[in-house]
């Protein structure tokens, strides 16, 4: 039934009806069928349903740009259609990559690596943010892209940069290893003013792994999942194509060229990821806007980041976009 546009949902065991901002626990395999968080809770059902059933938790009022509602962090992730005979699904239930998922973004680490300059089989900052346009988001929402063009206005230039894309990386839990960048390519990118009291930093140039890389992918994917779908078709688009550039590091097989379809991803945003995506976003922009002001000098706390910067709620997932 609606109410002044609102939907109102009772729950099948209480009767009682479900408010609008509480969550409303729906189950896939009945019609019709809704339970409220208490009776969810203390486990009652009634009729055909069963606990066993596999349920979708909704908060209700509470969606994101695709429409969907999101999903708690302890909810089973729901998938729309049979699995994908190759693909199965690219997100398994504890939130983590699946092994075809994983193997896939492997071999994209792989690709890159190797064949953007500088051709280190590493994943530099330029790269990290190559990997963010190829998913076809704007540069303004390119953090990685924002933090090196704003290192220009920065009296540490790319030094600067690359601290600020370490402090992401440390508080996502990313892995990462740390390499040294260029020392001509560092004195370069410092303002000719500071150039001479300059002393280029050994290390301090993070370096996503391919697990890293394979944290980042999944949390983007969980904040909106069909949107990632296009974005991330596109990439394969670009990379893969004709070609079949990407192949499987361990298997050798070659990686399909057809578009990922939508029963391979979740149906509903992950909470924690959109949130958390959100408000470290929110952090980076600020950062990237704050470059030209006086800040402590990277050379010395390069592996000592403060907390400070970060909200001290949100270090679980955080999404370059």
């Amino acid at each position: 039934m609606e109410t002044s546009g609102i939907e109102v949902y009772n729950c099948k065991f209480c009767g009682q009806s479900i408010h609008y901002h509480e969550p409303r626990y729906h189950c896939i395999s009945c019609v019709d069928y809704n339970l409220c968080a208490s009776c969810k809770r203390n486990g009652q059902f009634s009729g055909g349903h069963t606990n066993d059933h596999i349920y979708q938790r909704i908060q209700a009022g509470v969606s994101t740009s695709s429409g969907f509602p999101l999903v708690g962090s302890g909810t089973v992730l729901q998938y729309p259609g049979l699995p994908n005979p190759f693909w199965d699904r690219m997100i398994m239930e504890n939130r983590a990559a699946s092994d075809r998922f994983r193997r896939l973004i492997d071999s994209i680490h792989h690709f890159i690596s190797w064949t953007r300059v500088p051709q280190t089989g590493n994943l530099e900052p330029e790269k990290a943010s190559y990997i963010v346009a190829l998913l076809d988001y704007p540069e303004e929402d390119n953090i990685f892209h924002l933090f090196l063009t704003h290192s220009r206005q920065n009296r540490h230039g790319l030094v600067w940069s690359d601290y600020q894309t370490l402090l992401i990386y440390q508080r996502c839990g990313w892995e990462y290893q740390q390499g040294t960048r260029d020392h001509q390519q560092q004195i370069a990118s410092v303002q000719p003013e500071f150039q001479l009291n300059f002393t280029p930093v050994e290390g301090g140039m993070p370096l996503l792994t391919r697990r890293g890389l394979v944290d980042m992918m999944v949390t983007e994917a969980l904040a909106d999942p069909q949107v990632f779908r296009e974005r991330f078709n596109a990439l394969l688009r670009k990379i893969n194509g004709s070609q079949r550039a990407l192949r499987d590091l361990q298997e050798q097989y070659e990686f399909p060229t057809e578009p990922i379809g939508s029963n391979c991803w979740p149906v509903s945003p992950d909470q924690e990821a959109v949130e958390t995506r959100a408000i470290i976003q929110k952090e980076a922009r600020a950062r990237a806007a704050s470059a030209a002001e006086p800040v402590v000098n990277p050379h010395e706390t390069m592996n000592q980041p403060s907390d400070d910067h970060w909200d001290h709620h949100h270090h679980h997932h955080w999404a370059p976009m």
